[in-house]
């Protein structure tokens, strides 16, 4: 067994057919945690809401109004 560069090298030598298993436990101790202070709470700013608008949509003699953020007629209907 060698480390080199970071590198951990094994050799198995010396061992016959009749014992072909060989078997290695690579064990490392578990690294402490880092403890990070905790950052103060800060009060979020609202998002901006959309406005919503209301077209009217006219086909023949009906009419539907459509609100939306971004209102599109439904198909087959003009806006007024």
């Amino acid at each position: 067994m060698n480390e080199k560069n970071g590198w951990l090298y094994l050799s198995a030598n010396g061992f016959t057919y009749s014992a072909p298993t060989v078997r290695v436990k690579l064990t490392q101790e578990a690294e402490k945690p880092v403890v990070a202070p905790t950052p103060i709470a800060t009060p979020a700013a609202k998002p901006a809401v959309a406005k919503k608008t209301t077209i009217t949509c006219v086909k023949g003699k009906t009419s539907k109004k459509v609100t939306a953020v971004k209102p599109v007629c439904p198909t087959g209907f003009k806006k007024k």
